[in-house]
């Protein structure tokens, strides 16, 4: 267990000092030279960990410098996209600066979504640990490779996260000492993309990487993450953002277009992305990598496992953990607890008697609640809300990850009242309410009994079914027609271990290319639900209009036996094109002299 990545904030604060610029080092790590540091492989390790704690982490939560990760105070990326909002008004940062657009290249503000400095502190970690690993003594040489492997990955982790959200990057790719004069400017979209893959590559390429993490180093990085991270990258490479079919970019006035999208369009991109996603695929299935589908479970506790369950059953000071899931293939940043403050991993429920928990407030809207298909396959028709039980008639993933009024909560005979002034409506606080609460990733009786320890906790940064959903998207867009059984080959497992008829068995099926277009990016929406995938495909698909807009809840009037349902206007958002990348940070543009190119817009 001791090699597992247990991430701290006093870690973090040995291993993370502030810097002058965004690419420069500190000289020392918790108060040795790197000159003697490594030495050995424990204080080496220390360094590598500093990446390794700034790793992708959904849950909000109160860890590291400016607690780390937290997005707009105790919210996930969901709260500034179609899929949620944030309940508590008194720490809605997301509003000003996200929902009402007023985020500008100077805010210096604590909690943004992009991680600019954060993501360059990993990047730096990660290549001063790769560049002197060689010199660690009384180690394995396949330990230091594996290792290296690590950094490597860690390394192209952070750059595809910096890649999808401002476009062609600075590149480094090595460790310079402080004071060192480094080329700022930045590469072209094309250049950047390449980059990152030829990084994954060098992963894949040391046999030393495992298939898979054990038990022990939960939370590492293994070949298949590489693998998958390479297609994730040649995807959104491929996506209308990048690669626009009419080759004019989001902003066409912007004089350096190349930092925005490919010089030309290109159809083999996508043929790049399916081809990597049908590599990895393989050799997923070769070393036992499946979707957790249990014949003996239910298809919601099925859907749900994907992404709590670990993929061995673990002991710890808990309890035995339910484990065997073979769909997860890097969960981010171990935790030991689920406890708020602990992990972060924070949820509330208001109530006026039992159910509070926690400090994380993302709510679902109506606006992701209204991507969930009837269990039949259908879409939700215009009267579907007149029924007195509309939510019994959705596709299980909805019940497993959002909690709605009259739902099963709590002990037996018990229900969430979501109606007007009722036990569970957060307006009674004077809290933002949807008429929706989030359950996906919590054990609900965590949710319902507040304090009850329910072991350890990692982010599902990557599970098999994105990686399905990837090489149908880019087989589809590469030749529909010619692919079309191997399309829904992939996204008909995925529909199937969710209970739901396959695509081309519902009432509204059409074989044409816009239909399962339409579909699979709606399966991303619901399969994918809150794993902070659908603001950045909203982007890439350059439909970031539906980030504004109408978002809407839903109120419940009448008794809890016979309930009206009213879809209302919870808030109207403003998405303007200057958002489909986000600025560099302004003291980081006037550092670089002229070098660093500020995206369009800001």
């Amino acid at each position: 267990m001791k090699n597992k990545i247990f991430i701290t904030a006093a870690l973090l604060a040995t291993v993370l000092v502030s810097c002058n610029d965004f690419l420069e080092e500190p000289d020392d790590v918790g108060g040795k030279t790197f000159d003697n540091i490594f030495t050995n492989l424990t204080d080496a390790e220390r360094v590598l960990a500093g990446a390794y704690a700034l790793a992708p982490w959904g849950f909000p939560m109160n860890v590291g410098p400016w607690g780390y990760a937290i997005m707009n105070y105790y919210a996930p990326i969901a709260g500034i996209s179609d899929e949620g909002e944030i309940m508590r008004k008194d720490l809605e940062f997301a509003h000003t600066y996200y929902h009402l657009g007023q985020l500008s290249a100077s805010d210096a503000y604590a909690y943004r979504e992009d991680k600019w400095d954060f993501d360059w502190q990993a990047i730096r970690s990660a290549w001063l640990f790769y560049d002197n690993a060689d010199r660690i003594q009384n180690t394995e040489a396949s330990t230091i490779e594996k290792r290296k492997a690590e950094a490597l990955g860690m390394a192209a982790t952070k750059y595809y996260e910096l890649f999808k959200r401002y476009g062609g990057l600075p590149w480094v790719g090595q460790y310079y000492e402080a004071g060192t004069d480094v080329d700022m400017s930045r590469m072209t979209v094309t250049a950047t993309a390449d980059s990152i893959v030829k990084l994954c590559d060098r992963a894949i390429a040391v046999s030393a990487l495992p298939a898979r993490t054990t038990s022990a180093e939960f939370g590492r990085i293994n070949k298949m993450a590489m693998m998958m991270l390479k297609a994730r990258t040649l995807l959104v490479s491929a996506s209308p953002l990048f690669n626009p079919e009419d080759n004019i970019s989001y902003y066409p006035s912007f004089p350096y277009q190349n930092l925005l999208k490919h010089e030309s369009y290109s159809k083999e991109r996508w043929k790049l992305a399916a081809d990597a996603a049908r590599e990895a695929i393989a050799y997923a299935h070769d070393n036992g990598y499946e979707l957790y589908n249990r014949p003996d479970s239910s298809v919601a506790h099925n859907y749900k496992a994907a992404m709590t369950a670990f993929p061995e059953i673990t002991t710890t000071a808990s309890g035995n953990m339910a484990g065997n899931n073979p769909e997860i293939i890097w969960g981010t940043r171990l935790f030991r607890n689920m406890e708020a403050g602990s992990a972060g991993y924070t949820v509330r429920i208001y109530s006026s008697s039992t159910y509070t928990s926690g400090g994380g407030y993302c709510i679902p809207l109506q606006n992701i609640v209204d991507l969930y298909e009837t269990k039949d396959g259908s879409s939700q028709p215009a009267d579907f809300y007149n029924d007195s039980d509309p939510y019994s008639k959705l596709d299980e993933r909805f019940h497993v990850t959002i909690l709605y009024h009259n739902r099963p909560f709590g002990e037996e005979g018990e229900y969430l009242d979501m109606s007007v002034g009722g036990d569970n409506d957060a307006r009674v606080a004077g809290h933002n309410f949807t008429g929706y609460y989030l359950t996906e990733f919590f054990e609900e009786e965590w949710l319902a009994h507040t304090g009850k320890n329910v072991g350890e906790c990692y982010w599902p940064y990557m599970r098999l079914a994105e990686l399905y959903l990837i090489y149908a998207e880019a087989l589809c867009e590469y030749d529909y027609a010619g692919n079309k059984a191997e399309i829904l080959r992939y996204v008909n497992l995925i529909r199937r271990r969710a209970g739901q008829p396959d695509l081309e068995d519902t009432p509204e099926f059409r074989d044409t290319q816009e239909h399962v277009r339409m579909r699979i990016r709606n399966e991303r929406a619901v399969e994918l639900a809150f794993e902070e995938q659908r603001y950045f495909d909203l982007k890439r698909w350059k439909e970031g209009g539906k980030l504004g807009g109408s978002m809407y809840g839903m109120e419940v009037l009448g008794s809890a036996e016979s309930p009206q349902f009213n879809r209302f206007l919870f808030e109207e958002r403003v998405f303007t094109d200057k958002w489909y990348l986000y600025p560099i940070k302004e003291q980081d543009i006037m550092r670089s002299r002229g070098q660093l190119i500020q995206n369009p817009g800001w």
